[in-house]
């Protein structure tokens, strides 16, 4: 440790390694309410730290698969929009009713990232950020993938010949494929299925837009005053508003002696596929269902019965809405409470009571984890992915309203390996972050790697963890140095927010000290090895049918929390 961290002094001080990453970071981050960011300097900046998902950013080669990943978390309308305005706080324009803001702001999606993005006539966006540091960066860093690959291709294609082909291309996908082979673009198969899920059959119309569009990008980041309750205090509010329905009560937080809670966050569709009644009241239906039909799943390999029940569940409620209309009022019949609104936070909630699941053990149904009730009103929240820094802005509120009722914190995210391969499970220990490179400890409860290996059916490892401010905003020398000289296993992007807020909280004695968090992870990529980037997104993972491993650390973690 001594060593450690003498070298780490080093390296950060005298070497000054990881300068050109903090150089991109400060530049961003400075540049709020400054106006319109220089692009040029941005994309310098960019491409001197060189970032593990985007390794040809300094090459002419293209890279497609940087591309198609910034793609799917840029807005749709990315091809034919000029100005986009990153802002924390939505539009006075919302006010207005539905079918006027749709009219005036109509949303606009993003494939991978829940955000809020409004049409400003034809060219220009507005885009709410959740938080002004990790998801401006996010934002800012798809957006230089998206400049200096389109950049590439506009090169290749940009010439009346071109044009007129993918002109009569137009609305055949496989045509225009064509037309960029015999131009010498290639896409791989991988790459072409990825594609057109998000182009469709429009996508010779958008490579006419992209050689129009002389990427002369307008980006401005504003910063507006959040006057009177801002979406965190409102989302705040509602929880507990739920929270009071789930329990039946209508008093005070403080007058409800015996109430436990227990914070689960993650995947929603990984809890409700654990806990869900109407799923395993029918078990033998939705088999049975599924044997007939010879549904065919893109899974090949599941760990348990109990996932293959899960991955043809999938299907089965695709099928059949009426069933899931039933599945969500069984869900309240049985105490799980499923909350829409996020007010602005895109951060879904679950409020589970605990004594209405139990009866299920009634009709003799085994959800996979054995539990009890620890007073008349036991709770599960279970907080939906957050992003980056966001994560401190949620949790302290939650730490806040709950107070001593709460016993302990469960994680199960995602994220990057240093060790290890795709679909590994990891248990971390404690976080660091990139940003100062503070450190703090997870005061974890009992987690034997030998049992969750066996239920898991992934290899298993423990260690620290380095919280990073994006997926992108990551190069091989800042993960060497975490991996090799502070010997973390993993990345994340929001563990460290979490823990710090813990461990501050039991410090102003907030929290019990008895308070015990678990934080474990699934490994989605391995950013230092090239095949196994987040840009190649495995294709042996499924995630609409479930994923095994996933499935399985649900249920230890359930079964951690709420054991007898």
């Amino acid at each position: 440790s001594q060593f450690a961290t003498f070298i780490s002094r080093n390296i950060r001080y005298k070497d000054k390694v990881l300068d050109s990453l903090n150089s991109f970071r400060n530049f961003v981050l400075s540049s709020i309410d400054k106006g319109p960011i220089d692009l040029t300097r941005l994309l310098k900046l960019y491409k001197k730290f060189q970032p593990c998902l985007h390794p040809k950013c300094n090459s002419e080669e293209i890279d497609f698969q940087a591309w198609i990943y910034a793609l799917n978390r840029l807005p749709h309308n990315i091809f034919e929009t000029f100005v986009y305005v990153l802002i924390n706080k939505p539009p006075k324009l919302l006010a207005l009713s539905n079918d006027l803001t749709q009219k005036l702001l109509p949303k606009q999606k993003s494939s991978a990232r829940n955000r809020d993005i409004y049409k400003y006539l034809d060219g220009k966006s507005l885009v709410v950020v959740r938080d002004l540091e990790t998801d401006v960066l996010d934002f800012v860093c798809n957006l230089c993938i998206y400049i200096i690959e389109s950049t590439k291709i506009r090169k290749h294609i940009y010439s009346p010949i071109v044009l007129k082909e993918l002109n009569k291309a137009k609305g055949n996908f496989k045509e225009t494929i064509q037309i960029l082979h015999n131009h010498g673009i290639e896409i791989g198969l991988k790459e072409q299925d990825k594609l057109f899920k998000i182009v469709g059959d429009d996508f010779s119309e958008k490579l006419s837009k992209l050689c129009i569009n002389y990427l002369d990008i307008s980006l401005s980041i504003t910063k507006s005053p959040l006057s009177g309750k801002d979406p965190i205090e409102l989302w705040t509010q509602h929880l507990w508003k739920v929270t009071k329905k789930v329990l039946g009560i209508n008093t005070w937080l403080t007058d409800i002696k015996d109430l436990v809670v227990d914070i689960f966050q993650g995947s929603r569709r990984t809890l409700l596929n654990c806990i869900s009644p109407h799923l395993y009241f029918h078990k033998d239906e939705i088999l049975a269902w599924a044997k007939k039909e010879k549904i065919q799943l893109k899974t090949k390999k599941f760990h348990t019965e109990r996932d293959e029940l899960i991955a043809y569940a999938y299907y089965y409620y695709q099928n059949f809405p009426e069933k899931e209309k039933e599945k969500r009022e069984m869900n309240k019949q049985y105490g799980i409470e499923i909350v829409e609104r996020t007010f602005g936070t895109s951060v879904h909630i679950i409020v589970i009571n605990l004594n209405k699941l139990i009866k299920i053990k009634e009709h003799n149904i085994d959800l996979g984890f054995d539990f009890k009730p620890a007073s008349k009103n036991h709770i599960i929240v279970h907080i939906g992915y957050t992003f980056g820094n966001q994560s401190h802005d949620l949790i302290k509120p939650v730490l806040m309203l709950y107070g001593p009722k709460l016993r302990s914190f469960n994680l199960l995210g995602k994220c990057g390996g240093l060790i290890g391969k795709q679909s590994d499970v990891m248990v971390a220990t404690r976080h660091f972050l990139s940003k100062t490179h503070d450190v703090v400890s997870v005061k974890g409860g009992e987690i034997d790697p030998k049992e969750l290996a066996a239920e898991t059916g992934a290899n298993v490892h423990v260690g620290p963890f380095i919280t990073v401010a994006g997926t992108i905003l990551q190069n091989v020398v800042l993960l060497k140095y975490y991996k090799v000289v502070m010997g973390c296993v993993g990345l994340d992007m929001e563990g460290y927010y979490y823990v710090r807020e813990i461990e501050n909280s039991i410090k102003h004695k907030l929290l019990n000290e008895s308070f015990i968090m678990r934080c474990l992870y699934y490994v989605l990529d391995v950013p230092t090895d090239p095949n196994q980037i987040l840009t190649k997104e495995n294709m042996n993972d499924h995630w609409e049918e479930g994923i095994s491993a996933l499935n399985a650390s649900e249920r230890y973690l359930l079964k951690a929390a709420l054991k007898e």
